[in-house]
This record gives C-alpha cells, structure tokens and sequence, in this order.
C-alpha cells in the first residue's frame, strides 16, 4: 500500500467515526467497527479518542466564542440603556435595547451549555457562569432602575397626590331675597363661588323649603346650579319662579354639593 493509498483509508476511517458518533453510535462499538475494517484494537482506540477530542475542543472553542459575543452584546445593550436613560432625566424617553440584551443572554447560555457538555475544566467553566451571572443580573437590574426612575417618575408626576377634601366653607353661597308675585308666584335665586383653589364643586342643588305662618311645611322643591361643575375659583348661578300656595309665610334653603378633585 502506497502513502497516497494510506491517506485516503486514513480519511476514509475518520469521516466512517464521525458519521458513527454523529449518528449516536456508542464509542466501543465504533471501535469495533475499525477493528473489523482492520485496524488493530489499540489503533481504533487511539483514532476514535483523537475524533472525540477534536470534536470536544470544536465544541468548548465555539462555546467562548459564544460566550463573548454574548458578553460584548449584553454590555452594548446595557451601555445603550444607561447612557440614554442619564441622558433622558426623570420622566423623559430614553431605549431599553431589549434585543441586544436578548441575543446576549442566548449566546451567553448556549455558550455555557457547550462549555458544559464538552467537559471543560471546571474551575474555568464556573468562572464562566459566575461572570455570566453577574453581567445578566446586572443589566436586568439597570433596565429595571432605568424603567422605575423615569416611567415611574413620568406617573407619579401624571397622577399627583389627592390633597385632603376642603371645607364646607370653600364653598361660600349667596341667597337672594325671595320675589313674590300677586299671581302668587315667587322666584329664588343665587349663586355659589367655589374658593378652592384644586378641587371642583359638582352636583350643587339648593332645597327650598315653604313655611305657612303656623311654621308648617306645605312644599318642597330642589333647583340645580348651572353649570353642573365648578372649577376651582369657579361660580354657579341658580334660579327658578315656582307657584307657591296662598298660604306660604317664609321660606328655608338648604344647600348640597359635592367635591371631586380637579
């Protein structure tokens, strides 16, 4: 057998281990198989081992290179993060690189898998993990600060504090004389200012209330204040003519309302 010969059952040999151990074929009965094309017990042995670490060092190297291009992802990503979110302040726009960080993570755990499974001296293998651990934490920790210090501060300054409900007396209403008619009609009137300065008064009715001169109640009515809702500082009016009985003496006006808050 010549030397080209040689090399060619040489190539042949190894691309027969690789289609084996590709297939799943367990090492010793790939070794049996060489030994059976002719190959001595201990050279099968040795050309099978020499595939199997070729194959294992294939595996750690794209492992690291896994491993940085995840690496160098997740800092571009976090780089980007931060540096925009400084730049932006409380509650202003800043990019949360969410597919950089994602590419990074998956490189970075598909790397380590392959560290892993490739039997990797250990010690390096948990250094790996350690520092993988440490830069995904870390650049899921600054997405979550970025996100909290400037959406969180963009609502809490869209939804302010409910100050405490004012006092009746911020409502201050003015009563006008009551005018009668000799039809018997009379007409009341009056206004109300809302003195607060931030909430709103809504819903303000006045309940007139006819006395005849024994103090006996012989009608009751409400009129609404327009408009229905009055700004802080705002004003209201209200009136109406009712057809009051022969009878009525004096009258009495109670007045309700209700505060909503800007």
């Amino acid at each position: 057998m010549d030397e080209r010969e040689g090399d060619d059952l040489l190539d042949e040999l190894v691309a027969l281990v690789v289609q084996r151990l590709d297939q799943g074929v367990r090492r010793e009965a790939v070794e049996a198989e060489l030994c059976q094309q002719g190959l001595p017990p201990a050279d099968a042995s040795w050309c099978v081992q020499r595939i199997v670490d070729a194959r294992h060092q294939a595996r750690s190297q794209r492992g690291t290179k896994d491993l940085v291009l995840g690496a160098v992802l997740v800092l571009i990503g976090s780089a980007i993060t931060l540096g925009t979110w400084a730049a932006a302040g409380p509650g202003g726009t800043y990019f949360v690189t969410w597919s950089a960080l994602a590419f990074g993570g998956f490189y970075i755990l598909r790397g380590l898998f392959l560290k892993i499974t490739t039997g990797a001296n250990v010690s390096t293998t948990v250094g790996w993990l350690i520092a993988s651990a440490i830069l995904l934490g870390g650049a899921v920790g600054a997405s979550i600060v970025a996100y909290n210090s400037t959406v969180g501060s963009e609502q809490s300054a869209s939804s302010p504090v409910q100050p405490a409900v004012p006092p009746d007396s911020a409502a201050l209403w003015t009563e006008d004389e009551p005018t009668t008619t000799a039809a018997g009609r009379a007409t009341f009137s009056g206004r109300v200012n809302n003195l607060d300065r931030e909430w709103s008064i809504s819903k303000a009715k006045a309940q007139v209330t006819v006395y005849d001169a024994a103090g006996r109640q012989i009608d009751q009515f409400e009129i609404a204040v327009s408009p229905v809702t009055m700004p802080p500082g705002g004003e209201g009016t209200y009136a109406a003519t009712r057809l009051v009985p022969a009878s009525s003496d004096t009258y009495g006006t109670e007045f309700s309302w209700e505060w909503a808050f800007r």
